[in-house]
Order: C-alpha cells, then sequence, then structure tokens
C-alpha cells in the first residue's frame, strides 16, 4: 500500500510500496513524456509556393473555371437565393465580416464563417476539424439544412438542366453533373484563393529587410516569451 511521510512544512508525500511500484514509474514516464511534447514547441515557415492537390483532382483552367462559377451560383442553395460566396465574400478575404454568420432564409448560425485564404495548405476544415481536404468539405454547407439546406439529388438534376452546365461538366470531367463533380470543381477554385507572400512570409524565407526592426522584436515575443506560436503556427 501507499505510506504517507511527512515532510518540514507538514504536507504529506505519497511514496509507493514495492507492489505499486510498476505504476509509479509508468506514470512518471507519461509525465516525462508529456513535458517533452509541450516542450516542442511548433516552428513558423512561409507559405508554400506550390498549392497541393490530389491526384485523383488535379487542377486545371477548366476545372477551376466551372468551380468557380458554381462558388457564385446560387442554385447550389435549396431555394436558390444563395450561393458559397453569400458568406464567403470576396471582399471580406472570402469571409463575411459577421460575429455570427446566416443562412438560407437569413437564419442565425452558431458560428462565424472562416476564410477560404489558403485553404489548400490547411490539414483539416471546418472549426471542428471534421474534413481533411477541400473534397470532403465541399458539399456539407450545401446539405446543412441551417446554411444552404439542398438535397444534392435535387441539385443534380437542376444543373443537369442547363445546357451549359452539361457541356462544361462534359469537358472537365467527361461526365454530366454529379454531386462528386462539383465537389471537386470548387476545391479546384478554392485552392486557386492563396494570397501573395506577406513580409513575414518573405521574411521567414530569408529577406531580411522584409521586417522593420519593431516587427522583429515582435516576432520574437510571438514565437517566445510570449507564446502566441503554441496555436498560431504553420
Amino acid at each position: 500500500m501507499p505510506r504517507t511521510v511527512r515532510t518540514t512544512n507538514d504536507r504529506p508525500l505519497l511514496f509507493c510500496a514495492w507492489p505499486w511500484r510498476p505504476c509509479c514509474f509508468a506514470v512518471v514516464i507519461l509525465l516525462f513524456q508529456a513535458l517533452q511534447l509541450a516542450a516542442a514547441e511548433p516552428s513558423l515557415a512561409p507559405l508554400p509556393r506550390k498549392v497541393p492537390a490530389p491526384k485523383d483532382n488535379p487542377t486545371t483552367d477548366a476545372k477551376v473555371a466551372l468551380g468557380k462559377q458554381l462558388f457564385f451560383d446560387p442554385r447550389l442553395s435549396g431555394d436558390n437565393t444563395i450561393g458559397c460566396a453569400a458568406c464567403h465574400l470576396p471582399e471580406q478575404a472570402f469571409a463575411d465580416g459577421l460575429a455570427v454568420s446566416k443562412g438560407i432564409g437569413g437564419k442565425q448560425l452558431v458560428r462565424n464563417t472562416p476564410t477560404v485564404l489558403n485553404a489548400a495548405f490547411f490539414e483539416r476544415l471546418f472549426w471542428d476539424g471534421r474534413a481533411a481536404d477541400l473534397e470532403a468539405q465541399a458539399l456539407q454547407p450545401l446539405e446543412n439544412p441551417h446554411e444552404m439546406d439542398q438535397d444534392l439529388e435535387e441539385l443534380e438534376r437542376e444543373l443537369n438542366a442547363v445546357p451549359g452546365y452539361v457541356r462544361q461538366f462534359q469537358q472537365v470531367f467527361g461526365t454530366g453533373v454529379t454531386r462528386k463533380g462539383v465537389a471537386q470543381a470548387l476545391a479546384a477554385f478554392q485552392r486557386t484563393l492563396v494570397s501573395e507572400p506577406s513580409p513575414v512570409d518573405r521574411y521567414l524565407a530569408g529577406d531580411e529587410t522584409a521586417l522593420s526592426a519593431a516587427a522583429k522584436r515582435g516576432l520574437q515575443l510571438f514565437v517566445g516569451d510570449a507564446g502566441c506560436i503554441r496555436c498560431h503556427h504553420g
């Protein structure tokens, strides 16, 4: 059984008798590993120059043009009133500037709209990280009853009734309009929404003149004593 001893400040310390020593050692090892993980600070790197695309959805000009058209088309919503760009406004850095976003019929949602700028580089998408890539993300807002409330079978029927879309899908995918094609085209367009290198990108790439002296001090605080990098990194 654990036995208790008294220290000089009369606070008890627990020591493990023999039968519990393996457990104690295991706890110590786990604590040591946790401290190692906490000590491994994430790092900053400049924005990659090349935008990755999955092998089964290579980026082409025609696919990007189709995705852009779909992104701004209100027919992607159930009542044909809002498109993706209703929440991802180009003039608002592809967000909407609202504390809490609004969906179809003006319904108030529970979260705000994240930007899709540089989403091509994200490892997880949505605030809860439930989508692993842009293709997996693309259709979920369409189907969500509070966001765009669209039935995907109805969407396929509706867009297949548009000769221009039928022609474009045949050109890009060799098929009529499909939900998979919609997702892939939207993903391809969003992969083109990449910001220009910021001053800190240029600095991290080796341009010592990209940041002012004050900005360099701020960067040192960001990655050092202020600890901002623990949540904001990449």
